[in-house]
C-alpha cells in the first residue's frame, strides 16, 4: 500500500519506507501504481552505499535526473518476466493513464509502440536477472 501523508521533502529525507502488502480485495488503477513505481524506485536508489555521501540536494538532483528511466526499465522487465508482450503494471493495469488515451494525436499505434518495444530490445537481448 502506499505510504500515506508524504510531501516531496519526505520522500527524500525518511529514509526507508514501511511498504505494506496490498490486500488482495485492493483495486489499484495507474495512479496507484504509478506512486508505488516512484516511491520504490527513490527507496531503492537511496538504499546505495555511497548515497550516504551526498547531500539532500544532490540526491534530489540524482533521482530528478535518473529514476524515470530506472521505473521504465523496471516496468518492461517485471512485465518480461510475467511473459507479457507490452509493459504493464503488475495487475495488467495499462502504463498510460485514460487521459493519455484518449488524446487523439497518440493513436493505439503510437501507444503501442512505446508499451511493446522495450520488451522486445529485451527480448532480442535476451536479458536476464543477472
Amino acid at each position: 500500500m502506499v505510504p500515506t501523508n508524504l510531501s516531496v521533502d519526505d520522500i527524500f529525507t525518511r529514509g526507508a519506507f514501511d511498504f505494506e502488502a496490498k490486500p488482495i480485495d485492493a483495486k489499484f488503477g495507474f495512479y496507484d501504481w504509478a506512486v508505488i513505481n516512484q516511491l520504490t524506485c527513490i527507496d531503492f536508489a537511496t538504499k546505495f552505499d555511497f548515497m550516504k555521501y551526498l547531500s539532500a540536494v544532490d540526491i534530489k538532483a540524482m533521482l530528478k535526473y535518473s529514476h524515470l528511466m530506472y521505473v521504465i526499465f523496471v516496468t518492461a522487465m517485471r512485465s518480461y518476466r510475467a511473459k507479457k508482450a507490452v509493459m504493464c503494471h503488475p495487475d495488467g493495469t495499462d502504463i498510460f493513464p485514460e487521459e493519455v488515451q484518449k488524446i487523439t494525436c497518440y493513436n493505439d499505434h503510437f501507444l503501442n509502440e512505446i508499451r511493446c518495444s522495450l520488451i522486445g530490445r529485451i527480448i532480442e537481448l535476451n536479458v536476464t536477472e543477472e
